[in-house]
């Protein structure tokens, strides 16, 4: 009975620290102290509707765990790969079909992050994949600090004047900070600097490990449906419907986690209606945005940059902006680029889905990139608005949120 108080707890304060709205990046580095795996007391039942077909595929699913993670995206997996690295039972449960159906969707190729922070970096080194990642196709380590988060400036398509970068100075809050980073926190060089690489790629690496984890069992094809039951211990009976066949089966576990993105069925299932007062609150910008991924033709060097539009032969105020950032990978033209959509269609409602046409991206682009710059083979484009979408609780008893469900 200890033994498994103490995994429980310890699974309990991984989840909880990977919760509460946090990014990606700031769920990878979330760590777990759970203790030797157990099983639930509660023992698995199957559902009526449950065939021989069915039974079959039980051998690649628990019919208990630890914990139930709901969601392989980027969330899920680095929480379960923290999980299953400290021995805790985990169960992954994703609708896709398959772990390469996973690869070529939609959300792994379009849009996702492509910057991994120190703090990440030394995460990746402390569960094993920072080599792999470094391995990554068009993985690049990025020591310029200043230069993250300061790019380059282009005004009506011309180069701003770059300021030389002085040695910090320790003296300056700014100097302090770096000084920080780079000595007392050790974070310097590869092992522990900015990773240029594509989420798409992270995901594939963390899939490849738990995969290897014998505690981590990845179920594809397989949907939460819903809570049961709820024992006075905790345990959860959760339903599990197999997308193909349509037949369910009830799986048990210690916790739950929702790592189900914007859209999180554990949320609206397990939270709205069950938590006093429970909200997910969204706050939509006022601002039209469009982004795409492209081939980029000109002849300025491969690194990032912000656009900016003034009238007046850039003497008057600005009227547009943007940012343009390369893609991580063999292709050196590959860049994501960001601008604002036409102020006629900013009041209007867009869906997030559609695809602004070339035409529409070279018009709000010309202005601010430099003469002879040309935009072609666009892999994908989307409207967007700055919007910011927090739930009013990430726990709900044994029940949590992680990242975009929160």
């Amino acid at each position: 009975m200890r033994g498994r108080r103490y995994t429980a707890t310890g699974a309990s304060d991984a989840i909880e620290g990977m919760s509460a709205g946090t990014s990606a990046s700031a769920m990878a580095s979330a760590s777990a102290s759970a203790g030797e795996a157990s099983k639930p007391p509660t023992s698995a039942r199957t559902s009526s509707r449950s065939s021989s077909s069915t039974a079959k595929r039980r051998a690649t699913i628990y019919d208990t765990c630890d914990v139930m993670v709901v969601g392989a995206g980027l969330a899920g997996l680095s929480l379960a790969l923290q999980l299953g690295r400290d021995g805790v039972r985990t169960l992954v449960l994703d609708p896709r079909p398959s772990d390469s159906m996973a690869q070529a969707s939609p959300a792994a190729q379009v849009g996702g992050g492509t910057l991994i922070t120190p703090v990440t970096a030394q995460w990746a080194t402390k569960v094993g994949v920072h080599a792999a990642l470094l391995r990554a196709e068009g993985c690049r380590v990025v020591d310029d600090f200043v230069g993250l988060s300061s790019p380059a400036l282009l005004t009506n398509g011309k180069l701003a004047k770059q300021k030389p970068r002085p040695e910090p100075d320790v003296s300056t809050r700014e100097g302090a900070l770096l000084a920080e980073l780079q000595h007392k926190k050790g974070l310097v060089g590869a092992q522990s600097g900015y990773l240029n690489v594509k989420q798409s790629e992270l995901e594939n690496v963390i899939r490849g490990e738990c995969s290897k984890a014998k505690s981590v069992a990845i179920a594809w094809g397989q949907s939460f449906e819903s809570v049961v039951e709820e024992a006075e211990d905790g345990t959860l009976s959760c339903e599990v419907a197999d997308i193909a066949t349509g037949e369910s089966r009830i799986v048990s576990c210690r916790y739950l986690c929702g790592c189900d993105g914007r859209a999180s069925r554990v949320r609206e299932t397990e939270f709205r209606g069950k938590v006093e007062g429970f909200d997910n609150k969204e706050h939509k910008g006022v601002m039209l945005h469009m982004m795409c991924e492209c081939s980029l033709g000109w002849d300025l060097d491969r690194a990032a940059y912000r656009l900016e539009q003034k009238s007046l032969n850039g003497f008057g105020p600005t009227i547009g902006g943007g940012a343009c950032e390369p893609v991580p990978g063999a292709d050196p033209k590959a860049y994501r680029l960001s601008v604002n959509a036409p102020f006629t269609m900013w009041a209007g409602s867009a869906d997030p889905s559609e695809s602004p046409p070339l035409s529409l991206l070279q018009k709000q682009l010309k202005p601010k990139l430099p003469k002879g710059a040309e935009i072609s083979d666009v892999s994908w484009s989307r409207f967007y608005r700055m919007n910011h979408f927090v739930a009013s609780s990430f726990r709900r008893g044994s029940a949590f949120l992680v990242g975009e469900a929160a």
